[in-house]
């Protein structure tokens, strides 16, 4: 699912990252994630009440992230929220600017503007 030629998978005392092995070209499709592997308000517990509710996408997020991790070990993304870091890292639509800069073409660009 990722380019192994291209990608490292690097760990240490920050936590886990991606590191390029070589130069890669604008546009190269390095890593593809299915839908299913992130949570959304589509995968989560909630997601029939959710769509239901007619809500906008960041109060239905975090309504589905509170759902979800009061549902501790029984969630299916019970070891995603154990890996993150405590205190939490910033979120990004809590970045600045230039920090958001960092997600131009992502899918993540569009959620994050004021």
């Amino acid at each position: 699912w990722w380019d192994q030629e291209a990608l490292q998978i690097s760990s240490g005392v920050g936590g886990m990252g991606i590191i390029s092995r070589k130069e890669i070209a604008a546009g190269s499709v390095l890593a593809e994630i299915p839908k299913s592997a992130v949570l959304s308000i589509r995968n989560t517990v909630l997601a029939a009440d959710l769509a239901a509710a007619h809500l906008d996408l960041d109060p239905a997020l975090r309504l589905a992230i509170c759902a979800e991790r009061a549902l501790k070990s029984r969630s299916r993304w019970h070891g995603y929220f154990q890996s993150l870091l405590r205190p939490y890292e910033s979120l990004p639509y809590l970045w600045s600017p230039t920090l958001r800069e960092n997600l131009r073409g992502t899918d993540a660009e569009d959620t994050v503007k004021e």
